[in-house]
């Protein structure tokens, strides 16, 4: 007969004697019986190695069994995750299925450690014998371990081995890491840029509110000593913090204070300014912020030059920070503080020739809605300067009906002086919801179409 088949039989006579299983249980209990709960740590810890204490000691009921000098009871004890007894582990097994930390003399019996133990990720026990005791359940208790390598948990494993009869496991995660810094954003208002200024303001303002940025701790996260909250101040230099704003629509932004930062429980009207920065940037960045502040939250403030046209888009926030020495940071993604939309339709016209040349440029713009609407321009040399800025083409353009201008008409209503050299670029811009635009050249008579249709 071989081995798996006399351990099958001794399992069966045991089980017969006891009239208990000896299937694996699935997790650890806590003396009341409830499934252990592991200790949450922050993932900001250092990877090269923390040492973490104050950990929960794992109740793991066994099989029913009374180890004797020919059956003793050996207990293994394996860790996973990248963790070591950074102390002695210590073995208690009790007559009870659950029981507190501290036992009595009379129902508890204490293992031997045999192998492994501080400086291992094993731990070896042994019961010679319980004094004719049928022992229940078993306490595993570590004072500190030592964690290295990538945070996610730190596992136990404990095998009981019942002579050489059978065996049977238990495991579950005693340390769970999760971030114990989160950063989150309110969301500020939509706006609406409006056509029929050319895009520059939105209702009666050009200060907007974007939302409110914080980046605060998890108060259900421990350190390392799982007894202090993971805090942002905790683990991030006082004043190593850094905010970035960013959108296309910041572009549109004043060149004095065009995007700012006040507590966020204050108004952009009336709040002091904690940090400023110019406008006409797509991306401003502040430095030097606090914990304190980051924690406490920002008010994203924006005020728009009311001559330069607001780009549709998102406007974003980016939080980061230097962390203090063995911490690390996570790197939160850019959050949403504020969207900006158009209520109309904008295409952009390329090299269009001007009224002096040869092959005179003419600019048609059909309204494809059935809406009417009014339409002005931008008008571009070839070196990108502007020229003419929203200048109005038509008052109102019928639905599904088309405008029609030379170069020289449109030099007209822009007031501008023709350029010696070079073609135009002309953003159009429509108080209607769709439109199309393109560019034409007369040459002998003959229309032909010069550029493509490209919408911004």
């Amino acid at each position: 007969m071989n081995k798996q088949k006399i351990n099958a039989l001794h399992l069966a006579v045991l089980a017969a004697l006891t009239g208990v299983s000896f299937s694996a249980n699935a997790a650890f209990t806590t003396t009341a019986g409830a499934a252990q709960t592991a200790a949450q740590l922050a993932s900001e810890l250092p990877v090269n190695g923390i040492t973490v204490t104050g950990l929960p000691a794992a109740n793991a009921a066994t099989t029913s069994f009374a180890p004797s000098a020919s059956q003793n009871l050996q207990v293994t004890v394996l860790l996973g995750g990248g963790a070591k007894f950074s102390a002695i582990p210590r073995l208690v097994c009790n007559i009870n299925t659950t029981g507190a930390t501290t036992r009595t003399a009379a129902a508890a019996v204490t293992g031997v450690l045999n192998l492994g133990g501080a400086g291992s990720n094993q731990a070896v026990f042994t019961i010679g014998t319980a004094g004719g005791k049928t022992l229940k359940s078993c306490l595993v208790s570590a004072v500190s371990l030592t964690v290295t390598g990538a945070h996610t948990a730190v596992t136990e494993t404990i095998t009981f081995k019942y002579g050489n009869l059978a065996s049977s496991t238990v495991n579950g995660n005693l340390v769970e890491f999760q971030s114990g810094v989160t950063a989150t954003v309110t969301t500020g208002p939509s706006i609406t840029a409006k056509v029929t200024g050319g895009f520059v303001a939105y209702g009666n303002t050009a200060r907007a509110t974007a939302g409110v940025v914080k980046w605060a701790g998890d108060g259900s996260t421990k350190l390392e000593d799982n007894t202090t909250d993971a805090s942002l101040t905790s683990v991030m230099g006082a004043t190593s913090g850094s905010i970035t704003v960013s959108g296309n629509a910041l572009l549109a932004t004043k060149t004095t204070a065009g995007v700012w930062l006040v507590s966020a429980g204050k108004t952009c009207a009336n709040g002091t300014v904690l940090f400023s920065a110019t406008g006409h940037k797509q991306s401003v960045t502040f430095t030097g912020v606090t914990a304190a502040h980051m924690v406490t939250g920002f008010k994203v403030c924006v005020k728009f030059d009311g001559t330069t046209a607001i780009q549709a888009g998102t406007i974003s926030a980016k939080v980061s920070g230097v962390p203090k020495t063995n911490y690390t940071l996570p790197s939160p993604a850019a959050m949403r503080l504020m969207t900006v939309s158009r209520n109309g339709s904008s295409k952009s016209v390329m090299n269009m020739p001007r009224s002096t040349d040869t092959d005179a440029g003419f600019l048609r713009v059909y309204n494809t809605s059935t809406l009417a609407g009014a339409v002005t321009a931008t008008v571009y040399n070839q070196a990108g300067t502007a020229l003419a800025t929203n200048c109005s083409l038509s008052t109102s353009v019928a639905g599904n009906s088309a405008l029609v201008m030379s170069a020289a008409q449109i030099e007209t209503a822009c007031g501008f002086t023709t350029p010696t050299t070079g073609r135009y670029r002309i953003d159009v811009n429509g108080a209607m919801p769709s439109m199309e635009a393109q560019a034409f050249a007369r040459s002998a008579g003959v229309l032909t179409n010069i550029s493509a249709i490209v919408a911004k």
